[in-house]
């Protein structure tokens, strides 16, 4: 087994292990209602987390300083509870992608030996995910034991005055004036650092996941096509061989239309998460940039989770740009090595009727929503618009 092969294999756990762990993941199982509740309570949770920190941005509008600090958590939860509900509500179709993906790579793993060509982009999809989920627990986990942090500090050398501080900046609708009471509301919003962890890792990691094999699978179409289709003199003449190379060629059109269901698939699901993520991420960017550089008197505890938090958002954004960008060059590569497979020298027309069908398709592309196409330029997108609503906030601030 190669190394990149391993890779792949540790890739593969590491976002079914997140999906299983955030309750995602689809199971067939006598426990599937049981397991089902794991998603419900998920989503339940993030939403009442949700209220109660919009309820705290709302009350805080005047306040700069208290508007930019809560907003970045407050977009965190609403990226969280939009992933959970889109991949609950298309769980089953985005089970039947994940199946016939993981069949059409399986199945060409087993006939051909790949190497290290196909899978050339494995490494960097897998560490990604990897930074991304090791930056996320860094910054989950500041914000967890800040307030435990505080408690024992504070109430060490004030008895009469305690403070209940939670994780979250948030606004409920009764006071939190006992130890029993704060008890649970930390727990409560432990969990909820634990579904942006799980579901995001698990979400973001199944999206790249998928589009990696399908830029695999386009790969091995145009070898595919490069060595089967290319003319060969001394089998001209040779009907068998000839009805062979129709087979194949049939093959590899339906492995085609495959991969573009499951693109369809891909886009319906994560078409609302890429939009709504684009929104937040370019808002949350401009607060936390805000925090960093505007707000003076500032706790160099406070600026390194901004510094991680935007580094967090760019990593989140860029996985989900970036992906889309190696299917369409990918796309690109497979409509040139059909090309350039001697497609025309062959005499039977229909033969070459449907190399042309093929060259006809357009490259493959994600779309949000039917919106936007999803590629690196809505990445650098990102990056002008939250430059621009960051020089805006600075400008309101300056008027106040």
């Amino acid at each position: 087994m190669s190394k990149e092969l391993k890779i792949y294999r540790k890739y593969a756990s590491f976002v079914k292990r997140f999906l299983l762990l955030s309750g995602m993941c689809p199971i067939t199982k006598k426990r599937d209602v049981f397991y089902r509740c794991i998603s419900i309570w998920s989503i339940f949770s993030s939403f009442i987390s949700l209220c109660v920190v919009g309820n705290f941005c709302s009350q805080n509008v005047q306040n700069i300083a208290l508007l930019t600090a809560s907003f970045s958590l407050f977009c965190a939860i609403l990226n969280t509870t939009m992933k959970a509900c889109c991949f609950f509500i298309y769980q089953n179709k985005l089970q039947q992608a994940n199946d016939i993906l993981s069949s059409m790579l399986e199945q060409a793993l087993s006939e051909t030996d790949i190497g290290s060509i196909a899978f050339s982009w494995v490494r960097t999809f897998y560490r990604l995910i990897y930074l991304q989920f090791t930056l996320m627990a860094i910054n989950s986990t500041i914000h967890a034991f800040k307030p435990l942090i505080t408690r024992i500090l504070y109430n060490a050398n004030n008895t009469t005055n305690l403070q209940y501080p939670l994780p979250f900046p948030a606004s409920y609708p009764w006071t939190i004036d006992s130890m029993l009471v704060w008890q649970l509301h930390y727990l409560f919003d432990l969990n909820i650092v634990w579904n942006i962890i799980s579901v995001s890792t698990g979400v973001d990691g199944f999206f790249s996941f998928c589009l990696f094999r399908i830029s695999v699978m386009l790969r091995l179409l145009g070898f595919e096509f490069e060595m089967r289709f290319s003319t060969d003199e001394k089998n001209k003449a040779n009907k068998e061989y000839e009805e062979n190379r129709k087979r194949i060629f049939q093959e590899c059109v339906n492995k085609h239309a495959l991969l573009l269901k499951c693109r369809d698939i891909v886009q319906e699901a994560y078409g609302p998460v890429i939009l709504l993520t684009t929104i937040t991420s370019a808002t949350s960017l401009c607060t936390l940039i805000f925090q960093v550089l505007q707000v003076k008197g500032q706790i160099m505890g406070k600026i390194i989770m901004c510094t991680v938090f935007i580094f967090m958002k760019l990593l989140q954004t860029f996985l989900y740009a970036w992906p889309a960008d190696v299917i369409l060059i990918e796309s690109d590569r497979f409509r040139h090595k059909v090309y350039f497979s001697d497609w025309y020298k062959h005499k039977d027309t229909s033969f070459a009727k449907g190399f042309t069908l093929i060259l006809a398709q357009r490259s493959i592309v994600l779309k949000a929503c039917d919106l936007m196409q999803v590629s690196l330029d809505l990445f650098v997108k990102v990056l002008n618009t939250a430059v621009s609503y960051y020089f805006l906030l600075e400008t309101i601030d300056k008027d106040k």
